[in-house]
């Protein structure tokens, strides 16, 4: 069941705070990844697979975006980490918080160091047509690319960004569910692929690659 209506408030509020009270805010993350964490654990003995669900409300996952989102938040990367994990084992609850949207986003926009984390988790997400229903294929994937392939010459460090970017393309395209993706997206003649191709082909993108 969702936690207490005082309890959501607690944590809700905790996470809207200031860096003043960085010691509340990193323990009340803490505490919603170890709620996720035993959500994620086996609960039929008999080994029948059950659609799980996470004891938080929609206040508390809304709160957790908002932390993600902000590029100067130091504890973005751990949110944004937090709400990869959420997604693989309450779709739902991440759905119904904007959470998802966002996640496509940070493929290309959010820390580098968790860009792989976010690649393998939508790549699961797709494979799925339970999960696969939450995403719309077309759109949903060319948001994805095109910020990826938009994301080089931003931020502190363009040439780690655009490794990041590039490897997760590879990864999509090394698996069968993205690949059969992008496949989709060049069949219906979507721009973002070839923005893909142009960025794959480019010589400066080969370069840092290699580097």
């Amino acid at each position: 069941m969702p936690c207490s209506i005082g309890i959501s408030h607690f944590l809700n509020r905790s996470l809207t705070r200031d860096n003043k009270h960085a010691i509340e805010r990193e323990q009340v993350i803490k505490l919603i990844r170890a709620i996720v964490d035993i959500a994620s654990e086996p609960r039929d003995r008999r080994g029948i697979a059950e659609t799980k669900t996470i004891p938080l409300s929609e206040p508390i996952m809304r709160a957790l975006v908002a932390v993600a989102e902000h590029a100067e938040d130091p504890f973005r990367p751990v949110c944004v980490q937090a709400l990869a994990e959420t997604v693989l084992i309450d779709i739902d609850l991440v759905a119904r918080s904007g959470g998802i949207r966002f996640l496509l986003h940070a493929l290309g926009e959010g820390p580098v160091e968790v860009g792989p984390i976010l690649a393998a988790t939508f790549l699961h997400i797709i494979d799925p047509p339970r999960t696969r229903a939450y995403l719309h294929l077309g759109t949903d994937l060319e948001i994805a690319l095109f910020v990826i392939t938009d994301a080089y010459g931003k931020g502190a460090d363009p040439a780690d960004r655009m490794r990041s970017c590039t490897k997760i393309i590879q990864m999509m395209l090394r698996t069968w569910s993205g690949g059969k993706q992008l496949v989709t997206c060049s069949s219906s003649k979507h721009e973002t692929i070839y923005r893909v191709d142009i960025y794959l082909s480019g010589g400066s993108t080969r370069n840092q690659v290699h580097h």
